[in-house]
């Protein structure tokens, strides 16, 4: 039941499963449309300066390339 964890506990498995839908949903995109995702994504790595966005933009960019390999 959500209300009895912790906040801790509820940020971990609400962002752990965001990843795994992702990763579902990006084994369904062709390899083209992975191919511009990992485009944008690097673009907007080198665009943030934020160290967090910039590590979130990188783990979007290398979740699509283990997906191409």
């Amino acid at each position: 039941m959500l209300f009895k964890q912790s906040k801790g506990e509820i940020a971990y498995n609400l962002s752990s499963q965001d990843w795994q839908d992702f990763f579902s949903i990006i084994s369904g995109i062709s390899n083209e449309g992975k191919n511009r995702i990992i485009q944008e994504a690097e673009f907007q790595q080198l665009a943030h300066q934020d160290y967090k966005q910039s590590q979130f933009w990188r783990a979007v960019a290398e979740g699509c390339m283990v997906r191409i390999k």
